[in-house]
């Protein structure tokens, strides 16, 4: 899980490399599952503290477990954010969930979690797995981990993945 995005893949040319990515969201289209990630950019907070997150600029959607590219959007162009000032920060990493986590207790957490995805990845393809302690320590780590300012712009996108977290 932890090598989603094939390094020669051409469309990494869409995404500055200075991008960070929020954690993927499953999804289906017509039968096929995918994950989508929302890329933003962060710069070093002025306190020197952490990094200042700003508005999702792209989405991309891959084909999972065949990782095929199957839609990349440019956000900016949208108008998924009403009134966006998208040189204006939404937030800052490290958020209070996991401000005291040191970074190498947050990246395992994090590659935890991304490991989780293989366990309910297809549970949710075939929306199952009842409020399962599986589910229900996957639903902790994601909102524990996941940018907070990033959530209401993905549960806008793909609601059903959160009902099926038990939104």
């Amino acid at each position: 899980m932890k090598n989603i995005l094939l390094p020669k893949s051409n469309i990494l040319q869409l995404i500055p490399a200075e991008s960070s990515s929020a954690l993927p969201i499953p999804s289906l289209s017509n039968g096929t599952l995918l994950l989508n990630f929302l890329f933003f950019t962060a710069t070093k907070a002025p306190d020197g503290n952490g990094f200042m997150v700003y508005h999702p600029n792209s989405q991309l959607s891959i084909t999972f477990p065949k990782k095929q590219i199957a839609l990349y959007r440019d956000l900016t162009t949208l108008r998924l954010v009403k009134n966006a000032q998208w040189e204006k920060p939404i937030g800052k990493f490290p958020h209070k969930a996991i401000d005291s986590l040191s970074l190498k207790d947050y990246q395992n957490r994090k590659n935890n979690l991304l490991a989780q995805y293989e366990t309910i990845l297809p549970s949710f393809s075939n929306s199952d797995m009842e409020d399962s302690e599986v589910k229900q320590n996957f639903r902790t780590e994601f909102y524990e981990l996941c940018e907070p300012c990033m959530l209401p712009l993905m549960k806008l996108i793909w609601k059903p993945f959160f009902e099926w977290l038990g939104e």
